[in-house]
């Protein structure tokens, strides 16, 4: 008995076999015909992914959109600005160095040296090395209106503790600082220490409490403690001298004169 080995074909041997033969046989053809079929679908399958994908990127690019830019003078509004370099350093082309300054080593502080010789000492940024102000950055622009207001911000910090008698071995009490603040808005402490007498909701014996005690509050009665020494026997009146005498009726009667 003969035994004949045949290798298997390959997929694409298969192919070429259907195609050769697809003009011989009507089945040929017709597998023909749905292997275009096949691949048509195929096209159309991708065609649709990509047509999802497009969808999806404009989806995307309406979520960049709606995304706000960042604020101006903010390290990430920096970045988007033209650079140029400055120092060795590229830096913002609005960038606040002014000309003469020098670099100091890195310390985490600001690495510029003004040309007066001090150094900034504002915290320094990772990208630039320099502080955000120097970098071109900051919430503000006018820096000279920001000196004045905090020099006058220092000004009126001093006189408050000089008021209070605030100093290196005194601090001043929560009543003091009550009372210069308080002192400071007079007009509105006196404009409610009297709202309750234009309150039509309160009733006529709140009104007079509460008039009660604004006269309290304005003029308030006053008393008076007075302990005065006078000799029980006449040899002892005789021993007073004249300042004696004066001093005794000053203190029976205040309004006598000197």
């Amino acid at each position: 008995m003969i035994l004949v080995l045949r290798r298997p074909m390959s997929a694409v041997a298969l192919a070429l076999r259907s195609a050769s033969g697809a003009s011989k046989c009507p089945a040929a053809q017709t597998q023909s015909s749905a292997v275009a079929a096949s691949r048509n679908s195929e096209l159309q399958r991708i065609v649709a992914i990509c047509g999802k994908n497009d969808e999806r990127m404009a989806w995307l690019s309406e979520i960049e959109q709606s995304v706000e830019p960042p604020r101006e003078g903010t390290l990430a509004w920096l970045q988007l600005q033209e650079h140029v370099e400055v120092l060795g350093l590229q830096l913002p082309r609005m960038h606040r160095v002014p000309e003469g300054s020098t670099l100091a080593e890195a310390n985490g502080h600001c690495r510029l040296v003004r040309p007066d010789g001090t150094r900034c000492t504002a915290p320094s940024t990772r990208l630039y090395g320099l502080c955000i102000v120097h970098a071109g950055g900051g919430g503000g622009h006018d820096y000279a209106a920001m000196s004045r207001k905090g020099n006058a911000a220092k000004v009126r910090l001093k006189a408050q503790r000089s008021l209070l008698g605030i100093g290196v071995n005194r601090i001043g009490s929560p009543r003091q600082r009550a009372r210069l603040l308080a002192a400071q808005r007079a007009a509105d402490v006196a404009e409610a220490l009297l709202a309750p007498l234009d309150d039509a909701e309160l009733g006529s014996m709140l009104r007079q409490r509460a008039a009660v005690a604004i006269l309290d509050s304005t003029e308030p009665i006053q008393h008076a403690t007075v302990e005065v020494e006078i000799p029980a026997e006449a040899a002892g009146v005789d021993g007073l001298s004249w300042q004696d005498m004066k001093a005794l009726a000053a203190r029976l009667l205040p309004d006598t004169p000197s």
